[in-house]
């Protein structure tokens, strides 16, 4: 009691809820999904709560649009999913997009759009071209040789399925 009277005489006054500004939200990304409209694959940003990863742009994509894209023109070849898309990346050159459920074959714009989707999210994953892309230059005049990225590798995205498998790459992206 004598502490807590104590420290009421010191001048210290109480004080109510202090505001400070807007409550702590978890970062945000930006990822790409390549979308459909007037009949081309066009990329479309989307925001994505923590990991802009390849998984997380191809969820997204196969989400389909947004009320607000949709309103505006933009829809989907793909079908929605009732399980989760699997994702393997091997050497940022090859990316094997497995999916478990039975869909048919994925027509030509919707091939597309998933290997546009998948090829964005490694070029964003690798800024400096994908580790395998890089080759060694020789060194000169005593300096120490460095990995140079080779300029437009492309990315290869294999599509699969219980019943089929098809691929793409990323020269035929917009």
């Amino acid at each position: 009691m004598v502490a807590v009277l104590g420290l009421a005489s010191c001048g210290v006054s109480t004080t109510g809820v202090i505001e400070a500004g807007e409550a702590a939200t978890a970062p945000s990304a930006t990822v790409n999904v390549y979308l459909v409209r007037g009949g081309q694959v066009v990329a479309v940003p989307r925001q994505t709560p923590g990991d802009p990863s390849v998984t997380t742009a191809l969820t997204l994509l196969f989400d389909g649009s947004t009320a607000v894209y949709a309103a505006k023109g933009y829809s989907s070849e793909l079908p929605r999913l009732r399980t989760p898309v699997q994702v393997q990346v091997k050497d940022g050159m090859l990316v094997i997009v497995a999916l478990s459920e039975a869909v048919g074959p994925l027509r030509p714009t919707a091939m597309r759009q998933v290997v546009c989707t998948a090829a964005d999210a490694v070029r964003r994953s690798y800024p400096d071209g994908p580790p395998s892309s890089r080759q060694d230059t020789p060194a000169t005049s005593g300096e120490t040789s460095l990995a140079v990225p080779t300029a437009h590798v492309p990315v290869l995205v294999a599509v699969t399925t219980p019943a089929w498998r098809r691929t793409g790459s990323s020269l035929d992206c917009p």
